[in-house]
């Protein structure tokens, strides 16, 4: 019997998986969830007349000067990641769209490659096989009523992993907006590279963008009445802007014509990240 592949002995920067990924997607994602405020203006050398990146000295999150160094949200904020790149996956898995749904499990097995180290120090099980398992199966067998049981526990590790974190600091608001913050500028970056010359051309960064999107709108109410008792105003804002970026995406099949322009869809993200300061 042929031994299943194991994507961790290439991901993330071997040519094979990145082709397959999208270099400039998985490049800021990676950038953006660990390095926030680096200089670094290109951290993949193998790979850098193929990959655009985000230029993290303009990436400014919410909340940088308490939490830029806090190793909590960076952790976090991938395990979103991976959350958000699982949320699509699913989606398309129920379209029977497996070939279209693969990348992002890709995606995040590559991601959890920057995990791991962190899993280690706090005494979390690791990610790996219930990502892999999920992998081989859709590659293989995508029509399998085992894949449903495989993303579920791959999304039950995750929250295990989650869970690391006291929810006292979870649910804290100048937290929680950093993490959000994050996620929201990965989906921006994500969202821009999608569209070239007012067409949606990018398939895997828009359903990037799209999973990190509805993954913010589900951990915003953990904190929403904390942000509330701070200031009710910015609460009000926050969740009309979470819920507005939504409307950039009709559907799983990104529109040829995008719903949203990525400066419409740039401003409210900033609007959010504006809010957010103001709960420090």
């Amino acid at each position: 019997m042929k031994p299943k592949q194991n994507l961790r002995r290439f991901l993330p920067f071997d040519r094979r998986s990145i082709s397959i990924v999208g270099t400039t997607t998985l490049s800021l994602l990676v950038l953006i969830a660990c390095h926030p405020t680096s200089t670094s203006q290109n951290p993949i050398d193998e790979t850098s007349t193929e990959i655009e990146t985000a230029n993290p000295s303009q990436t400014k999150t919410a909340n940088s000067t308490t939490f830029q160094s806090d190793p909590d949200v960076n952790y976090l904020t991938l395990l979103s990641l991976i959350k958000g790149q699982l949320r699509v996956a699913k989606e398309l898995l129920v379209e029977g769209k497996a070939d279209r749904a693969e990348p992002h499990i890709v995606t995040s097995l590559t991601l959890y490659g920057d995990l791991q180290t962190q899993l280690k120090e706090r005494n979390v099980p690791e990610l790996e096989a219930p990502l892999q398992q999920l992998y081989d199966l859709v590659k293989s067998s995508p029509d399998d009523p085992q894949v449903q049981t495989e993303y579920k526990a791959s999304m039950e590790a995750i929250d295990t992993a989650i869970a690391a974190i006291p929810s006292s600091k979870r649910q804290s608001a100048a937290f929680g907006m950093a993490v959000i913050d994050r996620i929201l500028e990965a989906a921006k970056q994500a969202y821009e590279t999608a569209i070239s010359d007012e067409k949606m051309a990018g398939e895997i960064e828009y359903q990037d963008a799209q999973g990190l999107i509805l993954y913010a709108n589900e951990l915003y109410p953990d904190i929403a009445e904390s942000v509330k008792q701070q200031d009710r105003t910015s609460h009000r804002e926050i969740e009309a802007y979470l819920e507005g970026l939504t409307t950039a995406f009709p559907s799983d099949n990104p529109p040829e014509t995008p719903a949203m322009s990525s400066e419409q869809f740039a401003e409210m993200v900033d609007k959010i990240a504006e809010n957010a300061r103001k709960l420090e």
